[in-house]
C-alpha cells in the first residue's frame, strides 16, 4: 500500500503550460519553511498519458511571502533531473508571485536579465501546481539560485560571492551589515 495518491489528470482541462501534481506523504500540510516532507511529482503537458515521476521532499520557502495566502515551495529531488528542458539539478523552487496579479514581473526580470547577458539567470517556466489533489494556481518553477556547475558556476580562485538581501536574519545565521 502507498502512502501516495497522484489525482488522475484526465480530469484536468491543458491550458498550455505544463501541469505539476505533487502528492505529499499522507497528504501532511506544508505548515513551515524547515520540515521537509517526504513527496511524489508528476509533470505532465498537453499529453495526459505521457509523464514523469519524481520523488523528492518539499517544504516552505520565502520570509514576508510565507505570510500570504499563496505560498512559495522550495523542492528537493531524490536525484537530480532535469524539468522543462532545463539543466538537470536537485534543488528546484516553486514561486506563485502572489503579490503580482499579472504573474509575469520575475519572468520578466529573468528575461531581460537574460538578454542583456548577465553572468546568470535562473531558468524558469510557468507551471499550473496541484498540490494533493488541490488545484493551487499558476507557478513559476524556477532554479534554485546556488553555487554549482549547471546554476552559479563560481571559479574556485576568485574572491566571487553570492549575496542574499535579505529583511530578516534567522536564528545561527551570518549577519554583514
Amino acid at each position: 500500500e502507498t502512502n501516495y495518491t497522484i489525482v488522475d489528470v484526465s480530469d484536468t482541462e491543458y491550458y498550455g503550460i505544463p501541469r505539476i501534481f505533487i502528492d505529499t506523504e499522507k497528504h501532511q500540510l506544508i505548515i513551515d519553511r524547515t520540515t521537509e516532507i517526504p513527496a511524489k511529482m508528476r509533470i505532465y503537458g498537453e499529453d495526459t498519458t505521457q509523464f514523469v515521476e519524481y520523488s523528492l521532499t518539499i517544504r516552505g520557502r520565502g520570509n514576508t511571502s510565507w505570510g500570504a495566502p499563496k505560498k512559495n515551495y522550495k523542492i528537493e529531488l531524490d536525484n537530480k533531473a532535469p524539468l522543462l528542458g532545463m539543466p538537470q539539478n536537485k534543488d528546484w523552487v516553486l514561486i506563485p508571485n502572489y503579490a503580482d496579479k499579472t504573474l509575469l514581473k520575475n519572468s520578466l526580470a529573468f528575461l531581460l536579465s537574460e538578454k542583456l547577458g548577465v553572468y546568470y539567470t535562473p531558468r524558469s517556466d510557468f507551471v499550473e501546481l496541484y498540490l494533493n489533489g488541490e488545484y493551487v494556481g499558476v507557478y513559476l518553477l524556477c532554479e534554485k539560485i546556488k553555487q554549482g556547475a549547471n546554476r552559479i558556476d563560481l571559479p574556485s580562485d576568485s574572491l566571487s560571492f553570492i549575496v542574499e538581501i535579505d529583511y530578516k536574519a534567522r536564528e545561527g545565521e551570518v549577519v554583514v551589515n
